[in-house]
């Protein structure tokens, strides 16, 4: 692939970004990217839920444990996850949408990728000086409602099922160290209790 087929790929992306028009994309990616398939040999989507949650220093230890707890009460899988979906990790090629930076990846249940993906699309910060931060902020709560609509035609969900994964993601994401998060991440976890 030329240089200039890698640059007219991520430029549709972008233009589809900037202008706000995924809905395609959001469609095809919850269809064809996100179906779960069984997988073997990938690292335990809970194991790293855990250590994540252990190693996140603005949690007090009484709402690790509480953390812990809930996501010791949650249901298991063995589906493939990307553990980081947005849509920066998506780019669109002549054969579809791509997804990357599978470093996160495991074997785990298809929910928490979602509630993942939900507290990125509503939780995430952005600079606040960034040029267009509204813009974008109104992007990702769209592209998240696209998303979690299509998925929902491939899968029975419920919201409640996906809220349920969110104290033990946003207990997670803590330990990842992005102190813009932190408030709204300790606020997002005691809600959750």
């Amino acid at each position: 692939m030329s240089l200039e087929h890698n640059k007219t790929i991520v430029r549709r992306y972008q233009d589809a970004y900037n202008t706000g028009n995924f809905a395609a994309l959001a469609e095809v990616v919850a269809a064809d990217v996100l179906t779960p398939n069984i997988v073997s040999g990938l690292p335990s989507q809970r194991a790293r839920l855990k250590e994540k949650i252990q190693a996140a220093r603005p949690l007090p230890d009484a709402l690790k444990q509480k953390a812990l707890e809930a996501l010791a009460r949650l249901p298991d899988g063995d589906a493939l996850c990307h553990g980081d979906f947005h849509p920066d990790n998506i780019v669109l090629s002549q054969h579809g949408p791509v997804v990357l930076d599978w470093v996160d990846a495991s074997s785990g249940h298809p929910l928490a990728d979602v509630a993942r993906t939900a507290l990125l699309m509503q939780h995430a910060a952005l600079p606040p000086h960034m040029p267009g931060r509204r813009l974008i902020q109104a992007g990702r709560r769209l592209w998240y409602a696209l998303y979690l609509r299509h998925y929902s035609r491939l899968r029975s969900l419920l919201p409640r099922e996906v809220e349920a994964w969110m104290l033990p993601i946003a207990a997670a994401r803590l330990s990842e160290g992005i102190a813009e998060e932190k408030g709204q991440l300790l606020a997002l976890v005691w809600k959750s209790l």
